[in-house]
């Protein structure tokens, strides 16, 4: 079922996971960044010091059992490992997912995972009392900065490959890590071809995006690939990947968000969908 209003219409195609914008705060400052002046270019309804409490996440979780559909719940921000609501940190978050019969998913800049302690100890929670996979989505590439060009490798993703690689052989696979990169028209946006060599030999999928025109990047939108066309010089250095990101669009054109107090389609274009719970519960949206 469709909801329209008077701009936008859409349909959450990919049913299996529920896109969470879980806080604004994060302690890089990337120009790509979707976030601008405190809140989302394109979602003005959010504000400075943007954060979903503890409360809202267990009545999303309890929106998300309703659906039937939904396996997974993938948190994004800002910086999703500094998310933290009284006592609880993000472990916590991910574990109450977890429990609630989710596949957990968040997407990171690696920050928290640069010391091996510390990322063992985040793991080692989740691990501990979950047997239900922790999907790991790191963002490395030239905007985020995270990673040692001379030596092509980032120390985040070493150690999140050491502590998978130290797990007892029937618990690796509950443990799923991913590269997502962005790319911009500029050849020097893309990761080192050794590093990408690499890291794809120690079973990590990488996945290149385009940079998109939002927020902050509206202001380097020269530099964006123009997914509309199929020219090599308006694609740039997303030229060779441009034919696995059409696929992909046409086959996950849609999904399922929450952003504040109302659910939304996510994708290319954005419509929203109605209040927290309200539409759910009253059966406008049978996903």
């Amino acid at each position: 079922m469709e909801k329209e209003d008077s701009k936008m219409k859409g349909k959450a195609v990919d049913r299996s996971r529920l896109f969470v914008m879980l806080l604004e705060k994060c302690n890089f400052s990337c120009c790509h960044c979707a976030w601008i002046d405190g809140r989302i270019d394109y979602q003005p309804a959010t504000h400075p010091g943007y954060k979903l409490s503890f409360e809202q996440m267990t009545t999303c979780l309890a929106d998300a059992q309703k659906l039937q559909s939904v396996q997974r719940i993938h948190y994004s921000g800002g910086e999703t490992t500094l998310w933290e609501d009284g006592n609880r940190d993000f472990v916590d978050l991910l574990i109450e997912v977890a429990q609630a019969g989710f596949e957990p998913s968040f997407i990171t800049n690696g920050s928290s995972f640069t010391r091996y302690e510390n990322c063992q100890t985040f793991l080692e929670r989740y691990l501990s009392v979950s047997n239900r996979i922790l999907h790991v989505s790191h963002s490395l590439d030239t905007f985020h900065g995270n990673f040692n060009p001379q030596k092509e490798r980032a120390k985040s993703l070493d150690n999140l490959i050491a502590i998978r690689g130290n797990l007892p052989a029937g618990r690796r696979s509950l443990l799923d890590v991913e590269v997502n990169a962005c790319i911009s028209k500029d050849s020097s946006s893309l990761l080192p071809e050794d590093m990408v060599e690499y890291y794809r030999s120690q079973g990590i999928e990488i996945k290149f995006h385009p940079m998109q025109p939002l927020g902050k990047a509206k202001s380097i939108s020269h530099l964006c690939p123009n997914t509309d066309s199929d020219k090599p010089e308006e694609l740039g250095a997303f030229y060779p990947f441009y034919q696995q990101y059409k696929d992909y669009m046409n086959d996950h054109p849609g999904c399922l968000s929450l952003w504040g107090g109302e659910y939304h389609l996510f994708g290319r274009k954005f419509a929203e969908l109605g209040r927290l719970q309200k539409s759910l519960i009253d059966g406008e949206i049978p996903l």
